[in-house]
């Protein structure tokens, strides 16, 4: 099973919103590239994780668990990102070792 990212953050905004017209909006792409996104992410998970009507979208108890396993797997990511920025923020801790070139005879 292969997820990408975009698809978890897409899912995620289709749940929020409440449909892919909503999302689509919401995320700035039309709604037929949502909308088959979400199909591909269903998919690749092997279940429904929707069921469609007139109002809108409900979740399935697999899309319930996806949603659960996303929101983790977001947060998590959006930590790890965090960390990397304030590891790149910090001064170097390089030690530099260097000899005199009349002690290389020695070694």
């Amino acid at each position: 099973m292969t997820i990408e990212m975009i698809q978890l953050r897409l899912f995620i905004e289709v749940v929020t919103a409440g449909s892919i017209s909503a999302a689509a909006r919401r995320a700035n792409i039309v709604q037929s590239a949502l909308s088959r996104r979400m199909q591909l992410l269903e998919f690749a998970v092997g279940v429904p994780l929707f069921t469609r009507h007139p109002g809108g979208m409900a979740l399935t108890e697999a899309g319930k668990t996806l949603q659960a396993h996303a929101e983790l797997i977001l947060a998590n990511y959006a930590a790890m990102e965090e960390d990397f920025d304030l590891l790149r923020d910090m001064p170097s801790s390089e030690v530099k070792l260097g000899f005199a070139k009349s002690l290389s005879t020695l070694i």
